[in-house]
């Protein structure tokens, strides 16, 4: 599909684009920058598949008894100010 042409442009293209990435300052920093971040990456402690259900049933739960008594104190200034009025 693609002309020879088409090919060409883009491998300088993405050769020109590694150039600046490897040269510049900038593209040194954001290098480093991912280093690190991928360094970090395997400091993090990821949770087992039990622990995360347990803590998302944990946290819906809580949402939902929040949920419930928000509505309970809603209801219950509505009824007071409507009285009132």
């Amino acid at each position: 599909m693609y002309s020879l042409l088409n090919i060409f442009f883009l491998i300088g293209l993405f050769s020109l684009s590694f150039y600046v990435i490897f040269k510049t300052g900038k593209g040194l920093l954001f290098l480093r920058f991912f280093k690190e971040a991928r360094y970090e990456m395997r400091k993090v402690f990821w949770p087992s598949r039990q622990e995360t259900i347990q803590t998302a049933t944990v946290v819906v739960f809580v949402v939902i008894v929040v949920s419930l008594f928000l509505w309970v104190l809603d209801s219950l200034l509505s009824w007071a100010v409507s009285s009132f009025f």
